[in-house]
């Protein structure tokens, strides 16, 4: 037994080398790698980098990676990977356990939420402030269509709308979680300071089916414009508080123009 690890352990190394020594650019044709368009590439699928990968309309800009070997002795190829994407930089982790999941961890990246409303809903809203999302651990099986388990954090510092209407929210909290019972995708949201206190919840299921349940409470700062919006949009509770309740389906959302 002794001599059959180190036999395969010399072919693992055997192999580890050769990996280390191939260029990332032989496995791309005509700047083609799969469905993506990769430009700029140069260092090896150990240790590499790229000007700019296109995949559809994203585009993913500077992405570097470095493979971790210690993890393929454990069956996982794991690399760290830095990139830009909507002007926004992140990095973090990224492993495979061969043919069975996708695992993201230590994960960080931060935006202006401006830039978000640009790209999936110009015209529709305007977004204020700096997004940054902190991801923990998220499992995604191979073949299935939804994530098997989640845990991260997003915070949204000096959060506002621009138009339509204008609204200042403070900083924003979101504690992103999953069920273990039902595999719901699960938030709970509140802030500090702004024209209103929010508190509540949302969750979204496997087949991108959603709720959203927020009580919106006004502060002594909320200005004319935006409680009459309110009052306008949704009735006023006994306690002056105001309940957005919202469900339905995401892929059946149609946001701009």
């Amino acid at each position: 037994m002794r001599i059959r690890s180190l036999v395969m352990l010399f072919l693992l190394a055997l192999v580890v080398g050769i990996v280390v020594k191939v260029p990332v650019a032989l496995f791309i044709k005509d700047g083609r790698l799969g469905n993506a368009m990769v430009y700029g590439a140069q260092g090896t699928l150990w240790s590499g980098s790229a000007t700019l990968v296109r995949l559809g309309a994203h585009e993913i800009a500077t992405p570097r990676w470095s493979v971790k070997p210690a993890y393929l002795l454990l069956g996982r190829l794991k690399a760290a990977v830095e990139f830009v994407y909507l002007d926004g930089r992140g990095g973090g982790d990224v492993s495979l356990s061969l043919g069975k999941a996708v695992n993201l961890s230590d994960f960080d990246y931060t935006l202006q939420a401006d830039q978000i409303t640009q790209t999936f809903a110009s015209g529709f809203v305007g977004l204020e402030g700096d997004i940054n999302l902190q991801i923990d651990n998220i499992d995604h099986q191979l073949g299935e269509r939804f994530v098997s388990e989640a845990a991260a954090y997003i915070g949204w510092q000096k959060s506002g709308v621009a138009y339509p209407i204008s609204a200042a929210l403070g900083n924003i909290s979101i504690n992103l979680s999953q069920d273990d019972d039902s595999g719901l995708l699960q938030a709970e949201l509140s802030n500090q300071g702004g024209e209103l206190s929010l508190s509540g919840e949302a969750s979204l299921g496997g087949k991108l089916d959603y709720q959203v349940d927020v009580k919106l409470t006004p502060t002594a700062s909320m200005g004319d414009t935006l409680r009459a919006t309110l009052e306008a949009a949704m009735p006023r509770k006994p306690d002056g508080s105001y309940q957005f309740i919202r469900s339905g389906n995401l892929g059946k959302l149609r946001l701009g123009r």
